[in-house]
């Protein structure tokens, strides 16, 4: 631990604090954003400090989320080529680098920094979608009497963009003439994007009143009559990315929220998925009907079955079945279950 020898010694060395200066460390950008594997810069700076000569500082960053390619001197202690420097780095343990940049010649003193100025520059890249902080911990600058600056720590922040999932929007019931409002935000997963940066779209509704925020809170309102609707939700992010879900609502006279009861995914499936145009279903016990909608909420399919007490196979063609989504509708006498599946044409 040659590097770590060397900081010690120096520490060792240091004069009683003093307060020539304060200084300000941190990450420009503050946040840097990518794709997994895109290969991003961000410079450790510093602002507001005289008489500049060493910095040594422990890099921290998550190991598993981001990779480091490597780090470079700015050249801003041997100001263009005319005062030597040394600059070394080591990684001590997964997810700490220990940092240590000098000027070699004392006697011509420090560098003054006015403004903003990088001190070392990261190449790293993000191997998934998410924020991750990168900061600094064991912060030592020091001037050319080996007096330690004062100094402010800032953290930076690495973003790896990722689509939005969205998934298992609850069904619900509402008996006539009554509304109800969703938070749709625990449905949502996107690490990389804060829900109120995120765009919700509504579709596909026919019969009753819903609308949703830009926060994701769905307020649906029943008609005065029974009825059924599935609601397309959309979501989108900054970088384009979307994904979509549905959810059914029943419109009854009477409660009947007690019997009804929302089924997963898991209890049917649908083969091949993506298909390329001719798909079997796997319909659950008591199925009393099946339809397939588009994404806009078009009815391109509707077939009455006979319940069984067991499940059964049903093969599904249309030559109105195009490159795209489309969702799948199963009927039970007090259950809807839903499934999106995908044509490759």
């Amino acid at each position: 631990m040659v590097i770590r020898f060397i900081i010690v010694l120096l520490i060792s060395l240091l004069m009683p604090l003093c307060c020539l200066s304060q200084s300000r460390l941190s990450f420009s950008p503050d946040t840097t954003s990518g794709f997994p594997g895109d290969s991003l810069e961000i410079s450790v700076t510093i602002i507001g400090v005289e008489d500049l000569f060493a910095f040594a500082a422990d890099l921290l960053y998550p190991s598993e989320f981001l990779t480091i390619h490597s780090l470079n001197e700015a050249n801003l202690l041997d100001e263009d080529g005319d005062i030597q420097t040394s600059f070394l780095y080591e990684e001590i343990e997964p997810g700490r680098i220990l940092i240590a940049l000098t000027r070699l010649d004392q006697a011509r003193g420090g560098v003054n920094v006015d403004g903003q100025a990088a001190l070392i520059h990261v190449i790293c890249s993000p191997t998934t979608a998410g924020r991750f902080d990168m900061h600094l911990e064991e912060v030592g600058v020091m001037n050319s009497d080996l007096d330690e600056l004062p100094v402010d720590v800032h953290s930076g922040q690495i973003v790896g963009y990722g689509p939005p999932q969205l998934s298992a929007l609850p069904d619900t019931i509402l008996m006539i003439n009554t509304s109800i409002t969703l938070n749709l935000s625990p449905f949502i997963n996107d690490p990389d994007t804060p829900i109120e940066q995120l765009h919700w779209d509504l579709t596909g509704y026919q019969h009753v009143t819903a609308s949703i925020d830009e926060i994701g809170m769905l307020r649906i309102t029943a008609p005065s009559h029974e009825c059924e609707d599935m609601l397309i939700v959309e979501v989108e992010d900054p970088q384009e990315f979307q994904d979509i879900d549905t959810l059914q609502v029943r419109v009854d006279a009477e409660s009947s929220i007690q019997e009804y009861n929302t089924s997963t995914n898991a209890d049917f499936s649908i083969y091949p998925n993506p298909s390329n145009g001719s798909v079997t279903c796997f319909v659950p016990p008591e199925t009393t009907q099946m339809q397939i909608y588009t994404l806009t909420g078009q009815l391109l399919i509707t077939r009455t079955l006979q319940p069984t007490a067991h499940s059964q196979s049903i093969s599904i063609s249309s030559p109105g079945f195009k490159t795209g989504s489309y969702f799948l509708i199963l009927r039970q006498h007090n259950n809807v279950i839903h499934l999106k599946f995908t044509i490759l044409n």
